[in-house]
């Protein structure tokens, strides 16, 4: 349950599909995901949209250690209801969250803290020359602590645009789809277009 991992996994499906290059979009571990693509294989990317990724982490391991410690003694159930709340303010995101963290595997949920912990894509989306869309969800408390370093580095970058998004946490396709729908779609068309 790596990053690597599951970017290998879907190079390994563009081949098999026979996809030489694609659009990428990624919320959270998957903007981490694309931006892995970007520095392995960054012809593979046409283009990158994200939200809810910062493109350079450090988390202390305590702090990791101390999530896993805390997700074990909560349990799955409780686990989920802390998460819902804490990545949105939207009851529909909410509820969302809630059935779908409640039946999660804690053991695959700490693997993933742990690949999440720390990584630095920023040199690799600095050198990318396709276009990037970073969608900021103004009440994504967990990511825009981290998102300054990532904006500052890619300042100045050509074709490179963000958007900020009102009203949305973590999740924000969930917790605003209209807005993201055509935010990516606005962006997808105007790279088609070129």
């Amino acid at each position: 349950m790596t990053v690597s991992t599951i970017a290998d996994d879907i190079l390994a499906l563009l081949d098999d599909l026979d996809i030489e290059q694609a659009h990428f979009v990624g919320n959270s571990m998957g903007g981490v995901v694309a931006l892995d693509i970007i520095e392995r294989a960054p012809r593979r990317v046409q283009s990158l949209t994200t939200f809810g990724s910062a493109y350079r982490l450090n988390i202390p391991r305590i702090a990791v250690a101390l999530q896993n410690a805390i997700s074990k003694l909560f349990g799955a159930k409780r686990l989920a209801n802390l998460t819902a709340k804490s990545v949105s303010r939207h009851e529909v995101t909410r509820d969302f969250i809630r059935d779908t963290f409640s039946t999660l595997d804690l053991d695959m949920v700490q693997a993933a803290q742990k690949t999440l912990r720390r990584y630095d894509y920023l040199d690799a989306a600095c050198a990318f020359d396709g276009p990037i869309l970073i969608l900021r969800g103004d009440a994504d408390k967990s990511i825009n602590r981290y998102l300054p370093a990532t904006l500052k580095a890619l300042e100045g970058q050509k074709d490179v645009r963000v958007t900020p998004i009102e009203d949305a946490g973590h999740l924000t396709n969930l917790d605003r789809p209209d807005i993201v729908r055509d935010a990516i779609l606005g962006f997808l068309k105007e790279q088609a277009s070129r």
